[in-house]
């Protein structure tokens, strides 16, 4: 019987690391912000790994194509931003924040006017 006992509680404890590893493998090896993004994009085998379907969807683009822009291109900037719709506010803002790792900066906030709110939406529909 405590034998029994013995390999429920090795078989748990197993189990448990096994869980602990693939949650930290998702939490660790996918990017939270924009500059680790550009920072895993420069990584060919993670520019690869991109698929069709995340680009045909939002910019009727291959994965491929995407991939030849990254590569061919150096950003001279990278830039992170939020489109928020406020509930009983006209007009929807856009705020511009620092995109690095070490302390988050509201750099600015713009009120967005008509054709970018469009534009916006449309793209991010």
């Amino acid at each position: 019987m405590k034998s029994q006992e013995a390999q429920y509680k090795i078989l748990s404890i197993i189990l448990a690391i096994a869980l602990i590893v693939v949650v930290s493998m998702q939490v660790f090896t996918y990017p939270s912000n924009s500059l680790e993004l550009h920072s895993w994009l420069l990584n060919e085998e993670n520019l690869a790994s991109l698929d069709d379907e995340i680009f045909l969807t939002s910019t009727g683009k291959t994965a491929e194509e995407i991939r030849n822009i990254y590569d061919s291109n150096n950003p001279s900037k990278i830039k992170q931003l939020t489109y928020v719709e406020l509930t009983g506010r006209l007009q929807p803002l856009l705020i511009e924040t620092s995109p690095g790792l070490e302390k988050f900066e509201v750099i600015r906030v713009i009120e967005v006017n008509e054709e970018v709110e469009a534009f916006l939406k449309s793209s991010l529909e």
